[in-house]
């Protein structure tokens, strides 16, 4: 089964387009949340150590506890993604196919690198 297939038979309520938003920002935080406790040392000294010396990201590979938590609100901000999608009648095919335009657009017109978001067209 593939996963937004999958995301429509979990999904319990049936909420409209806010209530997918709102779970995406909800999740978002949840995510930082993981990387904030990881900085305090909640995952042990250990991480805390690595995380000031060598980056967050090196601190979640070394603790599998800290990246399980990782992996489990990124999959729930993913599914909130999916089902916003699913709402407007979008897949990640589309998503993808369009920012994969936009960053070789980007690349090929050296403005990957700024501000704005539409700056390839500038």
């Amino acid at each position: 089964m593939l996963y937004e297939d999958f995301v429509k038979t979990t999904d319990i309520s049936n909420h409209d387009l806010q209530f997918y938003m709102d779970g995406m920002n909800e999740e978002n935080g949840e995510i930082s949340g993981v990387l904030k406790r990881i900085r305090r040392g909640d995952y042990g000294d250990g991480t805390k150590s690595i995380s000031e010396t060598e980056g967050v990201g090196n601190a979640l590979r070394s603790n599998t506890v800290a990246l399980l938590d990782f992996i489990k609100e990124v999959g729930d901000e993913h599914w909130y993604q999916t089902r916003a999608l699913q709402v407007l009648g979008l897949s990640w095919s589309d998503v993808e196919s369009l920012n994969m335009s936009k960053l070789k657009k980007r690349k090929e017109t050296d403005t990957l690198m700024g501000k704005g978001d539409n700056r390839e067209n500038e």
